[in-house]
């Protein structure tokens, strides 16, 4: 299993990244402005007893304003969306891991509207000013009998600014109950203060110690808020800003579970991967 989301997420925000920044002015779009929408289906094969089936849906939306203004950039407003849809034989988990999927892509903005309808209403068509580009991921980092790891990726670049920007949420799911599974879950009471010492060394040894917003031993060092549990380890990504300066793109760390195994409470979901860790070559420094 290897751990391409960030590295994915942040492929887009280079490939987005060329628009001029000079003077914007409000454009309406021409008769001339192409409109485009495309929708596709790919599915895995069912995986363990939960009889987990992963089904992916891809949807675009495009809408290019054209002037005749040379000081106005032509500039396509666009959406696109890697949807999930997660398959169980228990219906009642897959449908609350489901609403908690698309609540984190929609922001709780769905309501009463199809996906389709959503994507078509996030891409602005009146004003350049307002338009953007906007592109979200539902990835799986992880997958066993008892836990499913989806991380969504949101980036955004709007017309005349001068970079994008983007965010992950983390999802770690107790395929049993479909409950969204956080730290307290799997380490005792009172973790707190030794997971951050620990958090701190790794971070410090896999990305160093300077230029970032904490002092090295200071007691200031904060956890990542995504964490996912994967099966060779603890690992911490964070967003843009959450620890550094933008320059610094989004640092990652993962602590093995063995570093973690005194925290841990005993027969928790996480003992399947210390039971059955992962066999492939060395990865995030774990």
């Amino acid at each position: 299993m290897r751990f391409p989301y960030f590295i994915l997420f942040f492929c887009i925000l280079v490939l987005t990244a060329a628009c001029d920044n000079g003077e914007k002015k409000s454009v309406k779009p021409e008769e001339s402005t192409a409109e485009n929408s495309q929708e596709k289906d790919s599915v895995t094969e069912a995986q363990f007893k939960s009889g987990l089936v992963l089904r992916f849906r891809d949807y675009r939306k495009e809408y290019c304003f054209t002037n005749n203004d040379a000081e106005v950039n032509d500039f396509c407003s666009e959406m696109d969306l890697h949807m999930l849809t997660v398959e169980l034989k228990d219906q009642s988990v897959a449908d609350r891991i489901n609403l908690a999927i698309i609540k984190g892509v929609t922001n709780n903005t769905l309501k009463e509207k199809s996906l389709s309808q959503w994507v078509s209403e996030g891409v602005e068509r009146n004003d350049i000013e307002m338009a953007y580009q906007r592109s979200i991921r539902c990835d799986v980092v992880e997958k066993s009998h008892d836990i499913l790891v989806v991380v969504i990726g949101n980036y955004e670049y709007y017309y005349g600014a001068a970079h994008g920007g983007g965010t992950t949420e983390t999802f770690n799911f107790d395929l049993h109950s479909g409950k969204v599974l956080g730290l307290s879950d799997i380490l005792q009471a009172g973790y707190g203060k030794e997971l951050k010492r620990i958090a701190e060394k790794f971070f410090i040894s896999e990305n160093g110690a300077e230029g970032w917003d904490f002092t090295p031993g200071g007691g200031d060092f904060a956890l990542a808020h995504n964490i996912s549990f994967t099966r060779k380890g603890m690992v911490f990504v964070y967003d843009a800003y959450e620890i550094g300066p933008y320059a610094a793109g989004a640092p990652s760390m993962c602590i093995p579970w063995k570093e973690l195994k005194k925290l841990l409470i005993e027969g928790s979901l996480i003992q399947d991967f210390i039971d059955h860790p992962s066999k492939e070559e060395e990865e995030l420094g774990c």
